[in-house]
């Protein structure tokens, strides 16, 4: 049961993680536009984006890999590789020391879209980021990481009480 005091405590708080939640909403609908506008939802691209760094930096990625850096379970994984590699922009081929593994690449026709979306992204961002000061920039990032440190805390204390 929720008091007043808590109440008042936390309202100032409340109000700020709304503003947050309706920003990245927000944000979510305009680089989903920007996705869309490609026929991606912004998972596959973001697959793809990783795939193309992870080519630069000569890192090879599998799809548990690429799940991991986008947020998506095993299962929405598996759809979304093979509907990237039903439209050609990705190809699975195997790991060069485990057989057991597989590696997921780019095609040509999956590193020319990405290169096509990449400058409407990043300047979109730049724009963003240009707001900030570099000092403001480092203060949210630590805000973001004390919020994700408090939350998985919170997920820990959570999953042993139930």
């Amino acid at each position: 049961m929720i008091n007043n005091q808590m109440l008042t405590e936390t309202l100032g708080f409340l109000q700020n993680y709304l503003q947050l939640s309706n920003l990245e909403r927000e944000i979510y609908t305009e680089t989903e536009k920007i996705h869309n506008s490609h026929g991606l939802s912004t998972e596959k691209f973001h697959a793809l984006f990783f795939l193309y760094v992870a080519a630069n930096e000569g890192e090879p990625l599998g799809p548990s890999d690429i799940g991991v850096k986008i947020n998506v379970t095993r299962a929405s994984m598996t759809g979304v590789i093979d509907d990237l590699e039903k439209r050609q922009l990705l190809e699975r081929t195997g790991h060069p020391v485990d057989r057991r593994k597989v590696i997921l690449k780019l095609t040509e026709k999956g590193t020319q879209l990405v290169e096509n979306q990449m400058p409407l992204i990043t300047e979109w961002i730049c724009k963003v980021n240009q707001a900030f000061t570099p000092e403001e920039r480092n203060t949210f990032s630590l805000y973001l990481m004390k919020m994700r440190q408090t939350l998985d805390s919170l997920k820990v204390i959570k999953n042993n009480h139930s």
